[in-house]
């Protein structure tokens, strides 16, 4: 029969608490949300550069609407942006539930 000795670190309370919240919360929810919002606030200025110069160089009806996809370019980005956050709060709340209910 193998006997299996536990590590200092499994036996450590700190580390025991403290892993799972760093894997949890920094390298599945934090670190892709950080990673999102930086993607898309480049995506936005580059929509927002090519928009302006669409305006300066066509016509004002071109230029309308050139601004009005931009919005919405925009409020999509966004709206990724805060539907990724919910499902990540969501999948961290009912991870964090099951850890305290089965240890």
């Amino acid at each position: 029969m193998a006997y299996v000795e536990l590590t200092d670190l499994a036996v450590d309370h700190i580390y025991v608490r403290l892993y799972p919240w760093l894997i949890d919360c920094g390298l599945a929810s934090v670190l892709p949300f950080l990673t999102l919002v930086v993607l898309n606030a480049s995506l936005v200025r580059e929509v927002r550069r090519s928009s302006h110069y669409l305006q300066r160089h066509v016509t004002s009806s071109v230029s309308t609407t050139t601004h009005r996809e931009e919005i919405q370019i925009s409020v999509m980005l966004i709206s990724v942006v805060i539907v990724f956050f919910l499902c990540q709060v969501c999948t961290a709340s009912a991870r964090r539930r099951r850890r305290y209910l089965f240890g």
